[in-house]
């Protein structure tokens, strides 16, 4: 209405914009004057109102309402959409701008309104075009924010992976100089079919008849043993029961070489055991890590794989759920600088928003992984023990910042990316940190209290924030890890190179009998134990594959 009446008088257009920005102006100036002027000397109105606080907030950036959007502390915020309730019960609506962005926008919003109410008193026609095309545009930035936050949200659960780049002219050369692979095919050791040994039909016999219940010259009769298969007809007076099926396996299996199994054939005529040797697989002696790559790129979130098992098929190394750490007990010599290159670099590949913490203090067993985005390598343990102290402190702090900031309502741990950590030669480490704790620091006490204070809490509480990883140690016992009964804290374990009573003592009974060479590793999870032959690559590649999805990327420093 005042447009128009401001239209109809002809006014120029310095009138035209100092009466609409000065009624503006002095509206709002009167309505935060006369707001906190009452509520400082009180008023005898019943109710005050809150039209002042409205008109200050909306300027100044703060919610308009009561509710906090949670980062006027600039502290981590939340996604927009989550909402959580405060202690007392209040809603709390998260929002992914700081308070000055919202202040910002929303002085933009009530300067565009002013500005087209002063056009529309001088030239309505170009006004409305004017802002017809700038709704427009807004429309258009929305729909490209809108697809730019929905492909970066799939990106960051499908990242970006080139299988094309293993079938590249350097790849090929690899795949054809290696001598683990027939082109792009594992060459892996071939077992000879077995066949049955053992004592004479005769021998067998005589121990099987009094278990069936018939006399020698018959069962010789009923058997027959070839050196593929062994078969007796079952007498009509054997009642094959369980129990007495073990004692008849038993008996067979302790005179016959290797491993065999069994047919029972009880519900047709005529009834027969019939047994068979089993062909026993044999761990290959290396396995690239590119004749297993297009499967590795379709596992899931959190997991590796580690290498190959007896039967030729991939062992897959999780983290997901209630496996956050592994421990390894290596001997030298058995592959474990390899086994974390391969792993890191599936990591990194995989998950480029993840940040991988490398600590080794040999000082080479990661050199392969420098100069890549995202990953932190602390192996400077002749001048940068200081630098391997800190950045144990630093993901302690990193845990216990995440746990704060879900308690406050700030953040949920599903807002948090993965922080992996990868601990090699742990008790060299454990060597070098009592060194610095009693020479660089000072200190008297037998165990570095960064045992307690950092080690152990990123061990036992660093899962659900997204704090996960594997350590490496040689021998595994409290004292490497400065007195603290940290090995359960590790869900799974991986052993090479072993002695039986090793063994024993980390895992348990009975000890398993040891497989040596490199890249053998034994997986205890559980009660399962298996039996692998791990990845192994070259350094270069593993290098070129790692760096592949994080090219261009920034992270927060560690």
């Amino acid at each position: 209405m005042i447009g128009e009446l401001l239209r109809a008088t002809h006014a120029p257009a310095w009138v035209v914009f100092a009466v609409v920005f000065g009624l503006y102006i002095g509206t709002v100036g009167w309505w935060l004057i006369n707001g906190y002027t009452r509520e400082l000397f009180g008023s005898p109105l019943p109710h005050m109102g809150r039209i002042h606080h409205v008109v200050f907030n909306f300027h100044t950036g703060l919610p308009v309402s009561r509710k906090s959007h949670g980062d006027e502390r600039k502290l981590k915020k939340a996604a927009s959409n989550s909402r959580v309730a405060t202690p007392d019960g209040l809603m709390v609506y998260f929002h992914p701008w700081p308070r000055w962005a919202r202040a910002l926008r929303n002085n933009l919003i009530i300067m565009t309104w002013l500005l087209a109410s002063c056009g529309m008193a001088l030239n309505p026609s170009a006004t409305v075009r004017t802002m017809t095309l700038l709704f427009l545009a807004l429309i258009v930035l929305w729909v490209w924010r809108f697809v730019a936050r929905k492909r970066a949200k799939f990106l960051q659960s499908h990242p970006v992976s080139r299988p094309a780049a293993t079938r590249s002219a350097k790849a090929k050369i690899i795949l054809r100089s290696d001598d683990t692979t027939v082109g792009e095919t594992a060459k892996l050791e071939d077992e000879t079919r077995p066949q049955l040994e053992g004592v004479p039909q005769t021998v067998l016999a005589n121990l099987l008849a009094p278990k069936m219940g018939c006399s020698t010259d018959e069962l010789l009769r009923r058997l027959t043993m070839t050196a593929d298969r062994g078969e007796i007809r079952l007498p009509d007076s054997y009642s094959a029961v369980k129990r007495t099926r073990e004692e008849v396996e038993e008996v067979i299996e302790a005179h016959t070489r290797g491993k065999v199994r069994f047919e029972w054939k009880t519900t047709d005529t005529p009834r027969t055991l019939a047994w068979l040797p089993v062909v026993v697989p044999k761990l290959p002696t290396t396995v690239s890590i590119l004749d297993f790559l297009d499967q590795i790129e379709r596992l899931g979130p959190r997991q590796t794989g580690l290498g190959v098992r007896a039967d030729r098929t991939m062992y897959v190394q999780s983290h997901q759920g209630d496996l956050p750490w592994w421990c390894d007990f290596m001997g030298s010599g058995c592959g474990k600088s390899t086994k974390h290159l391969v792993k890191a670099a599936q990591i990194a590949h995989k998950d480029p928003l993840a940040r991988i913490h490398c600590f080794d203090t040999k000082q080479v067993s990661f050199e392969a992984l420098h100069g890549i985005p995202g990953i932190y390598i602390y192996d400077n343990s002749v001048t940068g023990m200081d630098e391997i102290w800190g950045g144990l402190y630093s993901l302690a702090k990193l845990v216990e910042s995440r746990y704060t900031a879900v308690r406050e309502k700030r953040a949920r741990l599903a807002d948090f990316h993965d922080e992996w950590v990868l601990v090699d030669e742990g008790n060299h480490l454990g060597g070098k940190l009592k060194n610095y704790w009693t020479k660089t620091l000072g200190e008297t006490s037998a165990s570095p209290a960064i045992w307690a204070d950092a080690i152990a809490p990123i061990l036992q509480t660093g899962r659900q924030a997204n704090v996960i990883g594997e350590w490496m140690f040689q021998d595994l016992t409290d004292r490497a890890m400065g007195g603290q009964s940290l090995k359960f804290a590790f869900s799974a374990f991986c052993a090479a190179g072993f002695l039986p009573n090793q063994f024993a003592r980390t895992v348990g009974t009975p000890a398993e009998e040891c497989i040596e060479g490199p890249g053998k590793i034994l997986v205890c999870q559980g009660n399962k134990r298996v039996w692998t032959q791990g990845f192994h690559g070259d350094e270069q590649w593993l290098h070129d594959y790692a760096l592949e999805n994080r090219k261009g990327r920034s992270y927060e420093a560690a």
